[in-house]
């Protein structure tokens, strides 16, 4: 079987949410706490993403880019969380604490960080590794030793279990899960006491015991793979969720639910996943606050799918049926604009503004005959897709005195994850919309529109001429235009 394990980024630094400051002044900014302010320089305007992982419970991350000269964020958070700085030049990943303030330059070459109210300490910057190499030789060593008989080694350094040895003595592969817990025990008490010693910081510790943490969950997951052996479940319960350590880790929460579902309930790959088969599955697994916890998470994965509209609704209302009082009900129906009394599978294109008011594609056409219509259908989290708009300003730039339109449709399921990008792209407000009910409309299947960017033009007639038109980067586009505008 394969294991489909999420693992933590090799730290450097971390942290948690966004939203851009204005009218402040920046004693007013780092004088608030449960935040994190940075002052970004960016002399070069290099386009550049502030990102998170997502948070298991809430299914919010941080996704902002910043490509002004001088630019402030901020970004919320209660203790400390990953973040990741990343441009075409650079990649790095940055712990951060609450009341931190942290200066970035920006340039082709680097991102260099700066913070600005903390030094960093001794173990911030060079690598533990060797600390633990020193002071769990002991526990490393019994480990690696034992580990060695139920598992062999290709010259390649490809672990492969021995499935049947350990099957027939699964008494002394418990052993082996014992010697891993003391090797984790022994290296979480090397770094408590370098944290209390002052030699680490508290971002990188609380990163570090995640990581600590995390290793040991998947390690259980494996072997319960191997064994079906109960006792490895019942520690899974016991460590990570009846503790809440599952939900509440700043740092990878998801991939301990997401880790779960994939490898226990539905023994599958991430690929293949069917979340609506976890949500259904979930009882015979969990029950009480755990079981809720879980299938929220599952209704995020539904409504972030390609499932239809119709089926969300359907696993939606057996949620509320369950748990009429949840303030989940709410936010989740806000979050992916459901609306239960609609008909999702229609042939209507349905379009929201961002004045939250609703129309359809055809009326949009129709309403301006008498142009060229140049269609681009897009979503925030589509590399391919914003890395055309700036091609796609240049040409509208071009054409402003002629009789073409330029539409952004974006098929994201989140409506303030379509709002937030608008603002960071600096889009066209008035010709950009979202999607309400793709895939199920007809018109997404007739047109076989399954992935992005994709790209429509209409003649002046309204006639769609071009089902697969060019990128806005193509010569060809603008001579298709030019074409339909003569």
């Amino acid at each position: 079987m394969k294991y489909t394990f999420l693992f933590l980024a090799i730290f450097i630094f971390s942290c948690c949410n966004n939203e851009k400051v204005t009218n402040n002044s920046e004693n007013d900014i780092i004088a608030n706490s449960n935040q994190v302010v940075f002052f970004i320089n960016n002399k070069e305007n290099i386009l550049t993403n502030f990102g998170s992982g997502i948070d298991a419970l809430s299914f919010s991350k941080i996704d902002r880019d910043s490509k002004n000269d001088k630019d402030t964020i901020i970004i919320k958070t209660n203790i400390s969380k990953k973040i990741y700085i990343k441009n075409n030049n650079s990649f790095k990943v940055l712990n951060i604490l609450s009341n931190d303030t942290v200066n970035i330059d920006i340039t082709n070459k680097d991102i260099v960080i700066n913070l600005l109210n903390r030094k960093l300490m001794k173990f911030d910057t060079i690598s533990i590794d060797k600390l633990y190499l020193l002071n769990a030789e002991k526990e490393i060593l019994n480990y690696n030793k034992y580990f060695k008989k139920f598992n062999s080694i290709t010259s390649e350094n490809k672990i492969i279990p021995n499935k049947e040895y350990i099957l027939s003595n699964l008494q002394k592969f418990k052993k082996l899960d014992e010697l891993k817990e003391r090797k984790i025990t022994k290296k979480k008490h090397i770094l408590s006491t370098i944290y209390k010693n002052k030699q680490l910081s508290k971002s990188n510790y609380l990163s570090e015991l995640s990581k600590l943490n995390f290793n040991y969950y998947t390690s259980l997951l494996q072997n319960y793979n191997l064994t079906k052996d109960q006792y490895y479940l019942d520690k899974i319960y016991k460590l990570f969720f009846e503790s809440e350590i599952a939900y509440k880790d700043e740092f990878v929460s998801y991939g301990y639910l997401n880790n779960f579902i994939i490898n226990i309930i539905l023994e599958s790959s991430i690929i293949n996943a069917d979340y609506k088969i976890a949500f259904d599955k979930l009882p015979n697994f969990f029950k009480g606050k755990q079981l809720q916890f879980f299938r929220e998470f599952c209704l995020h994965q539904i409504a972030l799918s390609k499932q239809s509209s119709n089926e969300l609704i359907s696993y939606f209302n057996k949620y509320k049926e369950e748990y009429p009082e949840s303030k989940f009900n709410e936010s989740f129906e806000s979050d992916y604009l459901i609306d239960i009394n609609k008909n999702y599978s229609s042939k209507n294109v349905t379009l929201l503004n961002v004045n939250s008011e609703e129309s359809t594609l055809q009326d949009f056409i129709n309403k301006y005959k008498g142009r060229v219509i140049y269609i681009d259908f897009w979503a925030s989290w589509c590399a391919p897709c914003i890395k055309e708009f700036p091609a796609s300003k240049l040409l509208s730039e071009y054409f402003k005195d002629e009789d073409i339109i330029f539409v952004y449709i974006s098929i994201d399921k989140k409506k303030q994850a379509w709002f937030n990008s608008l603002k960071n792209l600096d889009l066209n407000n008035k010709f950009s919309f979202l999607a309400t009910n793709y895939p199920s409309a007809d018109f997404y299947k007739d047109l076989e529109i399954n992935t992005i960017p994709r790209y429509l033009l209409y003649n002046k007639k309204g006639d769609l001429i071009y089902e697969n038109a060019s990128r806005p980067s193509s010569e060809n586009l603008k001579k298709d235009i030019e074409k339909l505008l003569n």
